[in-house]
């Protein structure tokens, strides 16, 4: 599971709902593995108007959602045709969830 930091602790949050691949703040849900890229990824959730928004500019943080960025393995692979050199593949690793971070801001909606 997604190391979880709040910000302001006991103090109340936005309604969340973890999972072991993905999470939901209010009704913007995060796939961890659909969000990650090769550098880091962090995902910003604001409440604004009423609604919840991801990455925007307008309304107060109540969510931050950290996802690590991902991590490749070398595997061998097929033999460069004009050399004959040995190839080798990148393979990218699974997910490790528990690298995720969520650091939950105050929230009174």
């Amino acid at each position: 599971m997604p190391m979880m930091h709040m910000i302001q602790p006991g103090a109340p949050v936005a309604p969340v709902t973890l999972a072991a691949d993905r999470l939901t703040v209010g009704d913007i849900t995060i796939d961890y593995a659909a969000e990650q890229r090769d550098d880091a990824a962090q995902i910003v959730i604001r409440h604004h108007q009423g609604a919840f928004a991801r990455d925007g500019e307008e309304g107060a943080i109540v969510a931050i959602v950290r996802i690590p960025p991902r991590q490749y393995s070398e595997q061998p692979g097929e033999a460069d045709p004009m050399t004959g050199d040995p190839g080798v593949e990148r393979v990218a690793q699974p997910l490790d969830v528990n690298a995720v971070s969520l650091e939950l801001w105050p929230f009174i909606g």
